[in-house]
């Protein structure tokens, strides 16, 4: 039971690392990376610039 935890915590672990920067295929097998920008006003400047809406997630504790 001990090993089946500590598996259990370990691919959760993993999960948590590379979710932030996932690599991505689309429906034509095509690389897409995810890059979540940090900066609000960096956010607005390339949406603008793209022409695409801005996603804003909030979280708090």
């Amino acid at each position: 039971m001990k090993k089946i935890m500590t598996f259990l915590v370990l691919l959760v672990a993993i999960n948590a690392i590379y979710s932030q920067n996932k690599i991505l295929t689309d429906a034509f097998n095509e690389k897409i990376k995810i890059n979540w920008e940090t900066s609000y006003k960096e956010a607005l400047n390339k949406s603008k610039k793209e022409k695409k809406p801005v996603l804003i997630y909030f979280t708090g504790s």
